[in-house]
């Protein structure tokens, strides 16, 4: 502690400082974090007594700059005081900023002033504790008390410091922004308290904002509002994004103090909700260190902070997109609106202030900028004139300002018309004014409408809006100007910017209606002199005003002439210029924005005979686009009618046939007009279902299937038609008659047992309430939708219940329902339908169907009356014959148990539904893996539907069940009944049971549930006490002998049937170890593997008496636990125990060869193959033995399903045991043993074949042969001639290769790749076709093929640099325009991936390129796209999100430099070089820029065929996050900036709206 410090702080305030300390210090040794009480100059006490254990304690601070003795009276004093006014105050604590001195007196310690300070205390019934300098140097140094010492005792900066700097941050930013008009002496406030609410509600539950608006809409002036109301209940901190542009995080909080970003984020650390404004984010493009920006983002994120961005209108899109993209931030967007025409209207009204009488005038009015300015320029207005009076107005009083001495006005405006000129002239951002009027300039630059940058020595506009009036001004002068046509575009030039602010100009004057403009466009507009862009821009504004109807018929002629040449060119420029994109909820949105579109779609309608056909790629997006927005109206009609007459060719034209792309947008057209053409609609369905076209080649196929299996975009029809889309369900689902397949018997699939046609089966999977418009259907026509569900189901399971398997599963059950008695079919599959469980495995269909309903009845029973619902659910139960759909009932029952007890009531009368529904319940522990199978495989199904069924699992009323439900209502009753009325349900349901008990048969099946549900019967024992929650466990107290043997014989059953299923957990080796899933007795073996095989003998001892266990998996286990004892704990067993496992080994390895081995997956035989390198250590005397078996079992290519092949056992058996490493001797004669046995082997195959033809061969005659052929063969003693490869095919080369280390040096395996590759290769990378017509081999190589290029890829991979040459010619030389070299290159990539062996990788890299070029040369390959795809590196198997790879650096980049000069013209170049600068590439956006611009700079017309849609996609994400990010850069560098013009240029024309719209951001 330094006094001196503290005096310096608080200079002259330093008795008020300690009184502050003290009450710290007071408040932390009482552990109060909430403060105390305090009255204005309260008297004796400084706050409020503290009280604790009975006490009450209080405070006083004293400050002393002379000695304690002295103010001795003064304490005396302050104590009477404190009693008097605190009568219950037993203890007062004195901080003093002295210590007291010792007495003189020798025998005495206290002085005699403290004496008589206590005595007095003492007398007034207080005890005094004295706090000095002493213990605050204690205090202040503990931990928690430092914040005190840095606010009293340091001169460093201190979170309080950053909080005030912080606070005066904000309101520096925020003084200026004016929150109210000044309009004479009067302030005009807009009321936005609805909006400043909704930004608070949305940051209450944490979530981060986007407050988007147009410029001048007060977006910001509402954050002020929300600020000032909330800055002094949350931490709000306010940033400019270019206060952001800073070169070091840390400079962003350099205020008075230079505080740290950890600092910042310590501060605030204990805040549950804080808020981050990053104001005008827009700017955030302008930032040159985007990591900065990057880290603050993702640290605010990590620190739980919450951001709120402001940006204009214009850049929301680029804004929303940067966030996802760059951030991943969730976000909510909240568009700030214009003051509406009304409010506009009654607040000039209020303040007495007239409006204009031009509309268009008064309709920018709703702009605040230009309201201030209009009622503070008011009595200058000319209230008559129009707008472009009030900008000249305005730009009389900004620009050339009111001072006309020396002609200065005159000359500001020259500069700053002179600076926009050369702007739009050169494209720089900086100009050159030396020739310009330099007074002019400078005041220019005062009145901060010009600034100047020295680094360019350049001036520039400082605001988009005076450019803007600037460009206008010399638009409108040239025309008021101009004598011809040409003159007048000619003195314009031709510079994006001027064509921009032509087209505003011109948009402006055409909403006044001028004759003059109308007369001056069909004068240019046929005028042979004036160029195409320009026409292009007197069409975009046409279309975009009121005025086009009238250019469209006075030009309909010139539109269609030429085969409609301008009528596509509209098309073209409609999309692209006449939209607006909007952010909804992350989904970008294409608003048609312009009267242009009606009259376009008018204009094909009226000529679609000649017109549509032809050009569908064209008018398609268009339709599409005007549709999805405007779901009525004429224009929709025409929209949805031309769709149709497309749609009708199914029926009038044989082998119509449209393309699956095509198709589904022609059908949304169709489907979001449907309420425009109903009738038509109606006609058709009515045809489809009279004809009952039903089959994949009959009219309306395509419609009808869609509306059934993407039901989501044909919400529009299911509303306007549902009595039509239920028929068609009905129609389609189910089974026709008389449907045989090509051998002429009907198939037994499931569907086919449920009566339901097969061709939908794999359509509808995953099951989902989303998959079927059953869920549309039920909520837009409820009552004929249950009816169909009912009828429906009611069918498919009585065709069910009659199946073969039906026959053996289906029980028939009564439901009693009041008097009535209903029967229903159950199994466990029917009963676990609308969840998906249960076996036999539904078809998907119904599960979607009973899952939609069971989704609507539990959101109708949370808002609809229980009484509708209660009749909703009996009329389930009285018409359904499935308990099906019961079993959704029973589920609305179990969420809803106190509103639907009477139907509860009628199901605990049927038994059978509580064992079933028990089972439901127990196997909801695995409904989320069970949805979650096949998860991330495609994104589209797993957010449709997988995580529709995900979240089901989430509703609380899954983990119980009708026996739960049963017990609880006797325990609590119904909620909302009197006891009286509890007392009499309770009753009923003891009657329930009563009734079952009476039935003897019911008694003996069900005795033991009957037991567990009476309450009556069941005696509490409280089993666990734990935070402060009692678990109550109920038992029966009596169950009959019978009953109880019966109860501990299926318990001893079931122990005895999973005996050893831990065992087998534990020995499957196969499986990886995860610690997290080991059982206890996992760990037990784990620790002790004796136990394990202790078990093992037991298992095996048991197999030999008979054991009744679980079959297959039980006769496994042995082989299993004895190969991983021998791989695994070979070491802890005696001799005896390995020769045990040698036994169970041999034994399982002994159905390799026996006749009846039926191949199984799991059946030991693999496990046991792994254990050989073992044996061969162990017991040496055997190896040839050994040698045998694996060498014989590589002979073994039977594939196990789409598992393995038994020689895939040896081959991963030698890999993974280290045999070459260990014991190179052996594996050396397991290789050369296979080499010589091979074509032997075969030619022994192929005899016995020519003998007995097809069908299984006999093990033990191949043997015999071998023995005879080869009676004195030793595998340790084969010598290897390098000849003998020669008499191995395809297949026997695989597993040679397979069997070599990809890391040899072995000589002899070098020379085996020497020798095989040039046979090898050529057939490998022929195409597979004329593979099978060179070879007549007939057999599938696909996984062969991809089985040596994975093993070539490592070996060549690990060769040195100067080897890979040799090895990688015969591969080099084969390469051919196939899908086989595409796979070839896609494993190299794949084990580069794997090993990274960079320097080696580069070198077969850079020797592949001369032979891609020369594929290039031919495109005729259909492949070639594949190819150039993998060899680019734009592997589709990369992980989703990967932004680089550690193999792909700097000095590689010359591969892109190179093929986008020398094969850009291939358009697969293209759009590899963008999906990589999207993925593996991400660092390398610059270089990006230069390849891109390369390839679209020297192939203009370039076609990219089926690859443009991805192309334009990974274009338009790379190029706007590129413009966002250097959008400053782009703008000040020309070099730049002329070669993203020409890309976005190449993206406009291939329809890219956003390449249209960057270009309009950078102009």
């Amino acid at each position: 502690m330094n006094w001196k410090i503290f005096g310096l702080k608080y200079d002259n305030q330093e008795t008020w400082a300690f009184e502050q300390m003290s009450y710290l210090l007071f408040c932390a040794e009482f552990n109060n974090r909430i403060g105390l009480f305090r009255y204005k100059n309260q008297t004796g006490i400084e706050t409020e007594p503290i009280e604790k254990d009975g006490k009450h304690y209080g405070f006083q601070s004293k400050y002393y700059t002379t000695s304690i003795a002295v103010n001795k009276d003064d304490l005396i004093d302050s104590i009477k005081k404190a009693k008097s006014k605190n009568k219950q105050l037993d203890e007062l604590f004195f901080y003093i900023n002295q210590e007291l001195s010792e007495s003189t007196t020798k025998s005495k310690k206290k002085p005699q002033y403290q004496l008589d300070i206590e005595k007095a205390a003492k007398e007034e019934g207080v005890n005094i504790q004295w706090r000095v300098p002493s213990h605050f140097e204690l205090q202040l140094s503990l931990p928690d008390n430092k914040y005190i010492n840095d606010i009293f005792f340091s001169l460093e900066p201190n979170q309080g410091d950053l909080l005030d700097e912080i606070s005066k941050h904000n309101e520096n930013i925020l003084q200026a922004i004016q929150t109210e008009i000044s309009f004479g002496d009067k302030q005009i406030k807009i009321d936005r308290n609805s909006v400043v609410e909704a930004i608070a509600n949305t940051s209450q539950s944490k979530k981060n904002i986007i407050i988007s608006g147009e410029g001048g809409c007060g977006k910001t002036a509402i954050f002020k509002e929300y600020y000032n109301s909330y800055f002094n209940k949350i931490p709000i901190c306010v940033f400019k994004a270019n206060e952001l542009n800073v070169n070091h995080i840390n400079d962003i909080f350099h205020f008075d103090h230079k505080f740290t970003f950890v600092q910042f984020l310590n501060t605030y650390k204990d805040e549950p909700l804080k808020i981050f404004v990053i104001d005008s984010a827009e700017k955030l493009a302008e930032i040159s260190n985007n990591d900065i920006l990057t880290t603050l983002i993702q640290k605010l994120k990590e620190n739980a902070w919450n951001i709120i961005f402001t940006t204009r209108y214009a850049y929301l899109n680029d804004l929303t997109f940067h966030i996802k993209e760059n951030y991943q931030l969730p976000f909510e967007v909240n568009n700030i609106s214009l003051i509406g025409a009304d409010e506009l209207k009654s607040i000039a009204d209020e303040f007495k202030f007239s409006l204009p009488d031009n509309q268009k005038f008064v309709e920018r009015l709703r702009n605040l900028f230009y309201l201030r300015e209009y009622v503070q320029q008011y009595s200058n207005i000319d209230k008559q004139g129009n707008y472009n009076g009030f900008i000249d107005l305005l730009w009389k009083k900004k620009i050339q300002n009111t001072i006309q001495k020396d002609n200065l006005h005159l000359e500001r405006e020259r500069c700053i018309v002179s600076i926009a000129k050369q702007r739009c002239e050169t494209g720089r951002f900086y100009i050159n004014a030396n020739s310009l009027p330099q007074a002019a300039l400078f005041q220019l630059k005062q009145d901060e409408i010009l600034g100047y940058d020295d680094t360019h020595n350049g001036y520039f506009i400082t605001h988009d809006i005076y450019e803007e009036w600037t460009l206008d001004k010399i638009v409108s002068r040239s025309f008021s100007n101009y004598s011809n046509i040409k003159g007048f575009f000619d003195e314009l030039g031709n510079s994006l910017p001027i064509r921009r602010a032509f087209r505003l100009w011109l948009s402006t004057h055409l909403s006044e209606n001028s004759k003059e403009i109308e007369n001056f466009i069909q004068s240019a507009f046929i005028n042979v002199d004036v160029t195409q862009f320009w026409k292009d821009e007197i069409l975009v504004s046409v279309l975009l005003s009121d005025y086009s109807e009238t250019f469209f018929n006075f030009f309909e002629k010139k539109i269609i002439a030429n085969d409609f040449k301008i009528l596509k060119r509209i098309l073209f420029l409609l999309r692209i210029a006449c939209t607006d994109i909007s952010a909804v909820q992350n989904i970008e949105v294409i608003k048609p924005k312009g009267k242009g579109w009606e009259d376009v779609i008018i204009i094909i309608y009226k000529y679609k005979t000649d017109f549509l056909d032809n050009n569908l790629k064209l008018i398609l997006p268009v339709l599409t686009d005007w549709c999805e927005f405007n779901k009525v109206g004429n224009t929709t009609r025409y929209s949805g009618l031309l769709a149709l007459s497309i749609i009708q060719k199914t029926e009038t034209e044989d082998n119509f046939y449209i393309q699956d792309g095509a198709e589904e947008n022609i059908l949304k057209v169709i489907f979001n007009s449907a309420s425009e053409i109903r009738e038509e609609l109606n006609e058709i369905f009515e045809k489809v279902i009279a004809n009952k076209w039903a089959n994949h080649i009959d009219p309306y196929q395509g419609l009808c299937s869609k509306v059934l299996e993407k039901p989501y975009i044909a919400i529009e029809l299911i509303k306007t038609l549902p009595t039509h889309v239920i028929k068609l369900c009905d129609l389609f689902w189910q089974k026709q008659p008389r449907k045989h397949d090509r051998f002429g018997y009907e198939r037994d699939s499931m569907e086919s047992r449920y009566g339901l046609t097969d061709k939908h089966k794999l359509n509808y999977f995953p099951a989902s309430a989303n998959q079927t418009p059953i869920k549309w259907l039920l909520q837009i026509d409820f009552h004929e939708t249950i009816d169909f569900i009912i009828d429906f189901t009611n069918r498919a399971v009585e065709s069910y219940s009659h199946s073969d398997y039906g026959k053996k599963d289906v029980e028939i059950i009564t439901l009693h329902l009041n008097g009535e008695e209903v029967s229903q079919y159950l199994s466990s599959a029917i009963w676990g339908m609308y969840r998906g469980n249960g076996s036999p495995v539904v078809p998907y269909l119904l599960q979607s169907m009973h899952m939609a309903l069971e989704k609507i009845l539990l959101e109708f029973a949370q808002i609809l009356k229980s009484e509708i619902v209660h009749n909703i659910l009996l009329k389930i139960l009285t018409n359904s014959k499935s308990a099906s759909l019961t079993s959704i009932v029973c589920s609305v029952v179990l969420a809803n148990p106190d509103k639907f007890h009477e139907i509860a009531s009628i199901l605990f009368k049927t038994i059978e539904l509580f064992h079933l529904d028990t089972i439901r319940c127990s196997n909801e522990f695995q409904a989320k893996s069970t949805y979650g199978i096949g998860y991330g495989m495609n994104k589209i199904k797993d957010i449709l539907y997988t995580d529709e069924r995900l979240k089901s699992c989430e509703d609380k009323h899954r983990s119980l069940n009708l026996e739960s439900l049963f017990f609880n209502y006797q325990l609590f009753g119904v909620k909302g009944f009197t006891e009286e009325q509890n007392s009499e349900f309770i009753e009923k349901l003891y009657q329930i049971i009563d009734q079952y008990k009476s039935n003897a048969s019911t008694d003996k099946a069900y005795g033991i549930l009957l037991a567990r549900m009476d309450r009556r019967n069941l005696i509490p024992k409280v089993s666990k006490h734990d935070d402060n929650n009692l678990l109550i466990e109920f038992s029966p107290k009596e169950l009959s002998d019978e009953h109880r043997n019966e109860s501990e014989q299926a318990h001893n059953q079931y122990q005895e049937m999973f005996k050893y299923t831990s065992l087998k957990l534990w020995a499957d080796f196969f499986k990886s170890d995860n610690n997290q899933t080991k059982t206890a007795k996992h760990k037990d073996y784990d620790k002790n593997p004796l136990l394990a095989l202790s078990e093992t003998k037991q298992l095996v001892n048991e197999l030999k008496l008979g054991r009744n266990g679980l079959a297959m998996f039980d006769y496994s286990i042995p082989a299993f636990s004895c190969s991983k004892l021998l791989i695994e704990h070979k070491d802890k067993l005696s001799k005896e125990d390995k020769a045990f496992c040698k036994e169970i080994i041999h034994s399982s390895l002994s159905n390799l060869f026996a006749d009846n081995y039926d191949y199984q997956i799991s059946d030991g035989v693999e496990a046991s193959v792994h254990a050989i390198p073992v044996l061969i250590n162990e017991y040496s005397e055997e190896t040839e033995d050994y040698i045998s078996i694996m060498v014989l079992a590589l002979l073994d290519e039977t594939a196990i399903g789409a598992y393995k092949r038994i020689c895939d056992y040896v081959i991963e058996s030698i890999h993974k045991s280290k045999l070459w490493e260990l014991n190179p001797k052996i594996a050396q004669s397991i290789l050369f043993g296979y080499i010589k046995l091979q074509p032997i082997y075969n030619n022994i195959i192929a005899e016995i074949r020519k003998k007995q033809g097809w069908g299984r061969i006999s093990k033990s005659s191949i043997m015999e042969e071998l023995e005879k052929t080869n009676s004195d063969f030793i595998f340790e003693n084969n010598l290897f001639d390098i000849n003998d490869i020669s008499s191995l095919d395809i297949h026997g080369l695989e597993i040679v290769l397979q069997l070599i280390p990809s890391n040899t040096k072995d000589e002899t395996h070098l020379d085996i790749y020497s020798k095989s590759l040039p046979f090898l290769a050529p057939q490998l990378l022929n195409d597979r076709r004329s593979y099978k017509e060179d070879s007549g081999d007939d057999s599938n190589i696909y996984f062969l093929r991809l089985h040596i290029f994975k093993r070539f890829a490592y070996f060549i991979l690990e060769r040195e640099k100067i080897e890979i040459d040799k090895y990688l010619k015969p591969f080099v030389d084969s390469l051919s325009a196939t899908e086989e070299t595409a796979s070839f290159i896609s494993e190299l990539i794949s084990a580069e991936n794997h090993i990274n062996k960079y320097e080696q990788f580069w070198h077969i890299w850079n020797n592949l390129y001369p032979k891609i070029k020369e594929l290039c040369s031919n495109q005729r390959g259909y492949h070639l796209k594949e190819i150039i795809i993998n060899y680019l590196l734009a592997w589709r198997w990369w992980s989703e999100g990967i932004e680089e790879w550690r193999s792909l650096k700097k000095e590689n980049l010359l591969l892109y430099t190179n093929t986008s000069k020398e094969i850009g013209n291939i358009p697969a170049v293209l759009y590899s070089i963008v999906k990589v600068l999207n993925s593996i590439g991400s660092n390398f956006k610059d270089e990006g820029i230069d390849w891109i611009y390369t390839i679209v700079s020297n192939n203009k017309s370039l076609n990219l065929v089926d690859l443009e849609s991805n192309t334009q996609y990974y274009l338009e994400k790379f190029l706007r996050k590129f413009v966002f990010i250097n959008k400053q850069k782009i703008k000040e560098e020309i070099k730049l900036k002329n070669k993203i013009i020409p890309i976005l240029d190449f993206m406009i024309e291939r329809g890219s709206i956003h390449g249209y719209l960057l270009r309009e951001s950078i102009l």
